[in-house]
């Protein structure tokens, strides 16, 4: 006799779970006869989606890309500290136009310049794609345009097109996983805290 499964527990029940792995489908993997094709690589993508997880600090999403990045990585090699670079690109993309003075903004872009020159040594454009997906992810218009020229001077216009169509389903999905996975463990002890299923 089969042993039944317990599907896992959630706050947000099993059709809204369902509706995010789609998203999850079309981001990363595909769906056939419905997706676009993907421009950027399934690797440039899970660094994407790992840069994301360090930005909104989702410790879940930061194994789970971090996983799927090494996994990849067995198949192709990339001969530099991924990890290392993609999460001081993150730190480098904290700072907002906003939040500094004009000579500070100034400064920041001349070094922005000199370190994606020598991130593009080690992946062409990855730098720009992270910057444009937290641009995207904080509604920041600075970062966008500042993204957009980087990633417009490497790319012709079909590829730019279908790079940032691949970079925005990315940054939606994570939008929603990450706040699906930083809140639903803080829900579900409310409601054990009360003597209460939040899944009921």
């Amino acid at each position: 006799m089969p042993i039944e499964r317990k599907k896992p527990v959630s706050v947000t029940g099993s059709p809204f779970n369902d509706a995010l792995a789609y998203l999850h489908e079309h981001a990363f993997t595909g769906v056939p006869g419905e997706s676009d094709p993907f421009t950027l690589s399934i690797l440039d993508r899970e660094f994407i989606a790992y840069a994301l997880s360090c930005y909104y600090q989702c410790d879940h999403c930061q194994e789970h890309h971090g996983r799927a990045v090494e996994r990849l990585l067995k198949k192709e090699p990339v001969g530099w500290s991924w990890r290392h670079e993609v999460v001081k690109t993150v730190l480098f993309l904290r700072t907002e136009r906003a939040a500094i003075s004009p000579v500070e903004w100034e400064h920041w872009m001349i070094e922005w310049v000199r370190f994606s020159r020598a991130m593009d040594e080690l992946r062409l454009g990855l730098v720009c794609t992270i910057a444009y997906a937290i641009g995207f992810a904080r509604d920041d218009k600075d970062l966008l345009d500042f993204a957009w020229n980087g990633m417009a001077g490497k790319f012709d216009a079909s590829y730019l097109r279908g790079a940032v169509r691949d970079i925005v389903r990315v940054a939606i999905f994570m939008k929603a996983a990450t706040s699906k996975n930083r809140v639903e463990p803080i829900i579900m002890a409310q409601f054990a805290a009360r003597g209460m299923d939040a899944a009921e």
